[in-house]
């Protein structure tokens, strides 16, 4: 699914959970900082409502927040991070080998 990210706030018209309608990821909370490096590689910190930041990240081919925002201001500067990414497996459907 596609998202975007606004500074402006949505009418409550545009938002729910039938189709065409936006979905509020953060549930009326905002976003503190964010960085976006290009399609889907970005990262961002909100305030939860017990006060405390959180991360989330999206970044293609890596699972989802799995990239704590440090790592994603680390990219935005330049550096090179690594991920382990653990073993895969795939199961053939054809002959049920794996």
């Amino acid at each position: 699914t596609d998202s975007i990210f606004t500074t402006d706030k949505l009418d409550d018209s545009l938002l729910g959970k039938g189709l065409g309608l936006m979905k509020d990821e953060l549930n009326g909370l905002t976003i503190d900082k964010a960085y976006f490096l290009g399609a889907k590689q970005y990262g961002y910190t909100f305030t939860n409502p017990r006060g405390y930041t959180e991360d989330r990240s999206v970044w293609a081919g890596v699972e989802r927040n799995s990239l704590s925002f440090k790592d994603i201001t680390r990219l935005f500067k330049g550096s090179t991070i690594s991920k382990v990414k653990p073993n895969v497996f795939f199961k053939s459907m054809k002959d049920l080998s794996i």
